[in-house]
């Protein structure tokens, strides 16, 4: 599984802004998002896992619209098929 390497407080807190999908995550999934690039989280070990591009990894000249098309197409290529959107997930570990 990727873990993100950012910036670190002394909270126990977490978030993320994706453009990708929600998928049940098997071990070939994982193994073809990893050698894509692509990232997963399951911030709560349950339900689907979230996979997709972190919006922070779009390009400096790169437009929104450029960065989804370029996102899908690896989500393609990974086997996904979508729908496709933005995702926003923040939580709180006590």
């Amino acid at each position: 599984m990727k873990i993100r390497n950012g910036f670190v407080s002394n909270s126990s807190s977490s978030s993320f802004v994706i453009y990708g999908t929600m998928e049940t995550m098997t071990d070939e999934l994982a193994e073809k998002l990893d050698e894509l690039g692509i990232n997963y989280w399951n911030p709560h070990d349950y339900g689907d896992d979230y996979i997709g591009i972190e919006f922070s990894d779009m390009e400096l000249d790169e437009t929104k619209r450029q960065f989804q098309d370029r996102v899908t197409k690896k989500l393609e290529e990974a086997g996904l098929t979508g729908p496709f959107a933005w995702y926003e997930e923040s939580w709180y570990d006590s």
